[in-house]
């Protein structure tokens, strides 16, 4: 059996599952296929923050509406949300609400092209990641590697496999979920130190291209059909098929 990221092995151990029949395999993106940029904040510029995600409880979005509010308190900011689901009647409902109608934009689901559009130009990008009430989580989200392959510092949450894909510190910060404040207060700190950006952006690419491109992962496939090879004649194998 096959995970994507730790936290899903040791979820599936705490199951029952033997740890001899997990192997971990991530999911790859292509890093080529994705432009890099170093972001800077030129004066007088608002802030431009995005998320990508599908509109679902376990993507966190109303935390990221009621975070973005905080900052827009203080901090010209606009925010782009792209995905559909579910919940966009709610979400639109929560902007109005919030007094974000000039701040937040809904898009949608968008094909990869627009995506990558908004990566491109955005500043930041946000995912505020949760458990849902039903149990429903992440594994290890590929908006986040593809945000950080583009050179966007990220602000997320300590949730599932994030802390695997995100390093906190360097490639972004990492807060509790459901925490709003604490949200907010990231992204206050990275707009604060907006210098740092291209650093971080920097470590972000790094970080994708050695642990989630496609090569990388590749070699954990490999391994993978190496294992079951070497162990072809062990009756356990051969009564799973």
């Amino acid at each position: 059996m096959t995970v994507n990221c730790e936290h899903a092995r040791r979820a599936l151990e705490a199951l029952g599952c033997p740890s001899e029949k997990l192997a971990r395999l991530r999911m790859p993106i292509v890093t080529d296929e994705l432009r890099f940029r170093a972001r800077h904040l030129w004066p007088g510029e608002p802030v431009r923050i995005v998320t990508v995600g599908r509109l679902v409880e376990k993507k966190g979005h109303a935390d990221a509406l009621r975070a973005i509010a905080d900052v827009a308190r203080d901090i010209p900011v606009r925010y782009d949300v792209v995905g559909g689901g579910p919940l966009a009647e709610g979400l639109d409902a929560l902007v109005r609400t919030l007094g974000l109608g000039e701040v937040v934009t809904l898009h949608g689901e968008r094909d990869s092209a627009f995506v990558r559009g908004m990566l491109d130009q955005a500043h930041l990008f946000v995912l505020a990641s949760t458990r849902a009430r039903d149990g429903d989580q992440e594994g290890a989200p590929v908006a986040l590697m593809e945000a950080q392959a583009s050179g966007l510092p990220v602000v997320s949450t300590t949730h599932a496999g994030i802390p695997e894909v995100v390093r906190d510190g360097q490639s972004g910060i990492l807060v509790p979920e459901n925490d709003p404040l604490s949200l907010a207060g990231a992204i206050r700190q990275l707009v604060r130190d907006h210098e740092t950006w291209p650093a971080i952006g920097a470590a972000g690419r790094i970080h994708v291209e050695q642990t989630f491109d496609v090569a990388p992962c590749t070699e954990e496939l490999l391994d993978v059909y190496a294992r079951a090879m070497s162990g072809r004649d062990d009756p356990r194998l051969l009564a799973v098929g």
